[in-house]
């Protein structure tokens, strides 16, 4: 009779899929089926359903950059332990994880070394939906529960992997970055909302969106600005951060590139200051510099509805647009409609802001641009 074959023992480092109940991640999922990828997984057993997350075929995940080497100074047995552990989270599935976990984190640091070199392990979602809210760090995987669990000790070592040439390993780092260090998550995210992967860049901006109110949202803003003076800036990942965005801080800096030689740079930057402003002041950068130094104190809100009771009507069909994507709501506008209509759906607006502003906490370093001149909420 043929020996029963062993099981293979897991490989760290391995991104390995398994379904589970979206509502057990605390993630709200929804399925691009634009995609062709995206179609063909939805119509297997792997499909996206109310309650379950379909996994499809993520593949292995590659070695982070600066990856930290094996602990030293450990005994053979200890180092035993720790990678037995490891290797049972990196096979986890939801709610099996806590006792490899506990006994992880009597280890401290050199168990924090071979995590990282295990993240994420076998994951607990499918990140090729689009999600519309940030899915928890501790819902990835065993290996990243791990991680959250270790707390400030972490932080360096996931900060590490966001710089990871692998996608995968980016996006979910930056999910557990967001529960370890969510105060000065900004700073870290920014510079992923211009990644060339779409899942990175959607949950880049989803987690800067989510804290448009700390102080570290204005310092990764400053350093994007001044980002744009290196001596070759990224300036089409930084274009889409700012458009993306809406931030309005960005209008006098990106001016500057209406000069560019490249004509294409050019347009890019003119539809981005169009997006955020609902004004359309042609190619002059000091037109722009202008504009905005008279509204700089100003919030977005006003701007645009300023922009709705322009003259032109471009103006007004860019603020319609910039409206309703920021309230999800026209209020009747139609922007070469009658005066009147126009004059209730503003007020209507108006009233909306006013009661976003009154509903806001108000936080050290809420406003990002200086005072504000009404009680219209800042909708960088």
């Amino acid at each position: 009779m043929d020996e029963k074959r062993r099981p293979s023992r897991p490989v760290i480092g391995r991104v390995e899929t398994r379904a589970v109940p979206a509502r057990e991640l605390g993630v709200d999922i929804t399925a691009d089926r634009s995609s062709p990828r995206n179609r063909d997984s939805l119509s297997g057993r792997n499909a996206v359903t109310e309650d379950f997350v379909g996994v499809t075929g993520l593949s292995a995940v590659g070695s982070a950059t600066e990856r930290p080497p094996a602990p030293k100074g450990r005994t053979s047995t200890e180092i035993d332990r720790i990678t037995r552990l490891v290797v049972e989270l990196s096979v986890a599935t939801p709610g099996a994880e806590g006792p490899a976990v506990q006994g992880l984190l009597r280890f401290g640091e050199p168990a924090l070394v071979e995590l990282v070199r295990a993240f994420p392990g076998s994951v607990w979602f499918n990140r090729q939906q689009t999600a519309t809210r940030l899915p928890k760090g501790r819902g990835v995987s065993g290996v990243a529960s791990a991680l959250v669990d270790f707390g400030a000790l972490a932080v360096p070592h996931v900060e590490r992997l966001l710089r990871d040439p692998d996608a995968d390993i980016r996006y979910f780092a930056l999910l557990v970055f967001a529960e370890l260090d969510p105060e000065n998550l900004p700073e870290h995210a920014a510079p992923l909302v211009g990644d060339a992967d779409p899942g990175v860049s959607n949950i880049a901006i989803l987690a800067m969106r989510a804290h448009r109110g700390l102080l570290s949202r204005k310092r990764a803003m400053a350093a994007l600005y001044g980002s744009l003076n290196e001596a070759d800036p990224p300036i089409v990942a930084l274009l889409r951060t700012f458009g993306v965005l809406r931030d309005p801080g960005c209008v006098p800096h990106i001016a500057t590139l209406l000069q560019h030689a490249d004509p294409s740079v050019v347009q890019s930057t003119e539809r981005v200051l169009q997006a955020i402003t609902a004004r359309d002041l042609g190619q002059k950068p000091a037109r722009w510099r202008s504009w905005y130094k008279r509204r700089e104190k100003r919030t977005r809100a006003e701007w645009l509805l300023e922009a709705a009771r322009s003259l032109r009507v471009k103006e007004r069909t860019l603020a319609a647009e910039e409206l309703k994507q920021l309230t999800g709501e026209t209020f009747g506008f139609v922007p070469n409609g009658g005066w009147r209509e126009r004059r209730r759906a503003l007020a209507a607006y108006r009233a909306h802001f006013e009661r976003q502003a009154a509903e806001l906490p108000r936080e050290s370093g809420e406003v990002e641009r200086g005072p504000r001149r009404s009680s219209t909420p800042s909708v960088s």
